[in-house]
């Protein structure tokens, strides 16, 4: 995997985190937003474990990483809760909705663990 997407998909995993409650999203859908446009979704399941979930992305050809070689300038990045989204029963369901949304997009899928409030024993 290129080290590149996996250092600015850590970088964008850490700026969400510090957005964030608890480091985490709340169950959903969120929309990622630049220039205006909606470039990504994120959902969460509803979260059983605060230490440790799982949260699934899908972004659009149109995102651009933070500090993306030959973007050439920084991108600002929102996230925005998704009222009234649909909900879904897996993440199967959840990407084959994204790629209607965002066609031809990239599906993620990030593993959080909390250690700040669980540690490593938590887990």
């Amino acid at each position: 995997m290129n080290k590149n997407f996996l250092r600015s998909t850590l970088l964008l995993c850490m700026s969400f985190a510090a957005l964030t409650a608890n480091a985490q999203l709340i169950d959903g859908m969120t929309g990622i937003i630049q220039q205006g446009q909606q470039v990504g979704l994120i959902w969460v399941p509803q979260v059983t474990n605060p230490c440790k979930y799982t949260e699934y992305w899908y972004l659009s050809p149109e995102y651009v990483y933070p500090n993306s070689e030959g973007a050439g300038q920084s991108m600002d990045t929102l996230l925005r809760p998704i009222q009234g989204a649909p909900t879904f029963s897996t993440n199967t369901a959840f990407f084959r909705y994204a790629k209607t949304q965002l066609p031809g997009g990239k599906r993620l899928v990030v593993s959080a663990a909390e250690l700040e409030h669980c540690g490593p024993d938590g887990l």
